[in-house]
């Protein structure tokens, strides 16, 4: 018996690996930095810019010569990334204060844009929370779908004749995490902010954002793209950044993917940024796309984003419930 345990082990560990010596190899060919066009002239806005995937977006960007306007809930961060970002960037970094789970930040913020910059060609929604233990904004929104899809309905709402004028490419996040739960916990329009007798479960509530990051693409097409304003979905792979170390509603899930799974498992975030980059200068509407591993990799097309998982999105109607919804709690894009 300890001879097959210790030959499996052995036959584990090689398999193991290979594995990781093979996708080490074919994440270093493929679509790279090196292949971003010149951006010189374009300017970007990207959300969560102090950090992680969005420090790496306006690293790439900016270096390539866009302008890039910094969106940061905190302030005192963003200035020092964009300190440490202005060394090699050929284009401008503006910093501004954005919190999207609150509706007032959000149209301060869209204000400033609209005085300061003459044209938006990207704006790419980055910024995100994940698994947070039950909390509510301002208004009462439940956290994660107020950050993650409330707050990105309302920027764009705010920004929209801008966005015409400038035929926009809109960038909007997605996930494996889309499509995880879906069987079980699709969109609960009806009580979207456990607010009506279903259990907060900070799990179900990420996922069911990352759902409506895809709706979100999908509606926006169908109702701007003859304006102009192209939307695009993207899924960074498995990076290690802020987002797991505040996955606070999930402790145990947190410390393995914090201890384990960032160190050994996951991908770089200059790695991980590469989809959304690659999605606002070459992809085309509803296109989505993701790593080329699934969870790792350089970025590829994998499908149009309401076909690209699994289980895809079913109800035709499902989109356009979702937009009239958040229309109704916001205020905007009735």
């Amino acid at each position: 018996m300890c001879g097959f345990l210790l030959r499996w082990m052995f036959r584990s560990a090689v398999l193991v690996a290979v594995l990781a010596v093979g996708i080490h190899l074919y994440v270093g060919d493929g679509w790279q930095e090196a292949n971003i066009p010149p951006l010189a002239g374009k300017t970007a806005v990207v959300t969560g810019a102090n950090t992680g995937l969005g420090y790496e977006t306006v690293r790439m960007m900016a270096n390539a010569g866009s302008d890039v306007v910094m969106a940061c809930r905190n302030l005192q961060k963003c200035e020092a990334a964009r300190s440490s970002l202005q060394t090699t960037a050929k284009g401008t970094l503006q910093v501004m204060l954005l919190d999207l789970s609150e509706p007032n930040s959000i149209a301060n913020f869209a204000q400033a844009v609209k005085e300061k910059v003459p044209k938006v060609d990207y704006l790419i929604n980055n910024a995100a929370i994940m698994a947070v233990p039950e909390q509510t904004n301002s208004r009462g929104w439940e956290l994660q779908f107020a950050t993650n899809h409330l707050g990105q309905f309302a920027l764009v709402q705010h920004l929209l004749p801008l966005l015409k004028a400038s035929k926009t490419r809109i960038v909007n996040h997605a996930s494996s995490a889309a499509h995880i739960l879906w069987p079980v916990h699709p969109i609960n329009l009806t009580d979207v902010m456990f607010q009506k007798g279903r259990p907060y479960d900070p799990a179900v509530a990420y996922c069911q954002t990352k759902r409506a990051n895809l709706w979100f693409t999908y509606e926006l097409n169908r109702r701007y793209l003859a304006d102009g304003i192209t939307s695009t979905s993207c899924h960074p792979g498995y990076s290690a950044t802020e987002l797991q170390q505040k996955a606070d509603g999930l402790p145990g899930v947190r410390n393995f993917l914090v201890d384990y799974g960032n160190k050994y498992m996951a991908q770089s975030p200059a790695v991980g940024a590469l989809p959304q980059v690659y999605a606002a200068v070459h992809a085309q509407p509803d296109d989505y796309i993701g790593p080329v591993y699934y969870m790792i990799g350089p970025p590829i097309k994998v499908g149009h984003s309401l076909r690209a998982f699994p289980f895809p999105a079913d109800e035709p109607k499902g989109p356009q419930d979702l937009w009239e919804l958040s229309a109704k709690l916001t205020g905007l894009g009735v």
